[in-house]
């Protein structure tokens, strides 16, 4: 079970419970598991229609009147990649952000980089619009060097604290 669990990205605890198994020793060849599957994170508002969609690594689908697909790879960045569909019809609405980037579309790389991200659409009788927001990347990596560097930062502070406080008692000595 701790392999399976591992392996899917969840825990063995949540693969018993979520199969009634209370015993991992009782699990039989060949045995089905219904396996929690890591969906990638949207931008998609609540207000929107489709503002539930959620994808497994490795698939897609088209939303806002199949004008806009979306997939999910887990490997890199744990977000929906949405882009104007390639099949688009001549009823889908062209989608800009700012810095004009298009629906997908990102300027710069790295930690700071802005993507325009599909957030929702709205369809009022022949009234049909697609939303999007600037998204800046601010993944774990960009935290965890910000973090860093802000660590080492404060550790020269107080090494430059500390060496100031040895001269002053130095002086006092002499």
């Amino acid at each position: 079970m701790a392999s399976i669990a591992t392996m899917y990205g969840t825990n063995e605890s949540t693969l018993l419970e979520l199969n009634g198994i209370s015993d991992p020793k009782s699990l039989q060849p060949k045995q089905i598991l219904d396996v929690p599957l890591q969906v990638c994170k949207s931008s998609i508002n609540n207000t929107s229609p489709d503002h539930g969609l959620l994808l497994p690594s490795g698939t897609y689908a088209y939303t806002a009147n199949s004008c806009v697909k979306c997939s999910c790879n887990l490997s890199s960045s744990f977000m929906l990649d949405c882009f104007l569909a390639s099949n688009r019809n001549n009823t889908c609405p062209v989608t800009m952000c700012s810095r004009n980037l298009t629906l997908g579309e990102s300027s710069g790389t790295g930690c700071g980089a802005t993507t325009c991200a599909y957030s929702s659409y709205t369809r009022i009788t022949s009234y049909f619009k697609i939303l999007t927001t600037s998204v800046i990347n601010q993944s774990s990596s960009c935290k965890s060097a910000a973090t860093s560097h802000t660590g080492s930062a404060a550790s020269s502070w107080m090494k430059l604290v500390l060496s100031f406080h040895l001269i002053l008692i130095s002086i006092c000595f002499l």
